[in-house]
């Protein structure tokens, strides 16, 4: 596989901070954690800084695994979020949005947008949160109830709210066939 560019991401629990030299990084802090996204030039750069620094987490996105069902997509998709995983809950969820037509891909689009919203929570862009938070409920309720004590944002999602966004994403996986698929 050839790649341009190399995405890594460093999680450090606590306080600490890392150095990432001159690359471009984003960071995101979640509750008990922080997660620096960093992009190298190739994956023996990215090494050899981790290496260096010691981090205890590494996680490299390459690219797409076409053989994952939309079943475990969505489960792995939970997990992170459970886990304040949310960039990369929301990579998981854009392949669903992705795979599926109307009206299931409208559906997987909401769950995009509760991870984005908690992403620009990390991020500390608290002025786009709400708008966001607010958006992925509008667009879930078209589906789904969404229960009152989940209508305002509030971080991390609460763990009955992503069983309750599990449950559906396999009720609306189960009823639709993605795009391009024989019955």
């Amino acid at each position: 596989m050839t790649v341009d560019r190399i995405r890594v991401i460093f999680s450090i629990e606590g306080g600490r901070e890392i150095r990432v030299g001159r690359n471009e990084h984003i960071v995101r802090e979640a509750s008990y954690f922080k997660e620096y996204d960093v992009k190298f030039n190739s994956i023996d750069e990215a090494l050899a800084v981790a290496r260096e620094a010691e981090y205890p987490e590494l996680c490299f996105v390459l690219g797409n695994d076409e053989k994952s069902t939309p079943e475990n997509i969505l489960k792995s998709a939970i997990g992170l979020m459970t886990e304040e995983r949310y960039w990369l809950a929301h990579e998981y969820m854009e392949k669903l949005w992705k795979r599926y037509p109307q009206p299931t891909s409208s559906f997987f689009h909401s769950l995009v947008l509760f991870c984005v919203a908690m992403v620009h929570h990390q991020m500390k862009r608290y002025d786009s949160e709400s708008r966001i938070y607010e958006n992925s409920v509008s667009e879930f309720s078209r589906f789904h109830e969404v229960e009152k004590e989940n209508a305002f944002f509030s971080y991390p999602l609460p763990d009955k709210f992503i069983k309750t966004i599990e449950e559906y994403g396999i009720l609306e996986i189960r009823s639709s066939r993605p795009e391009g698929k024989p019955p």
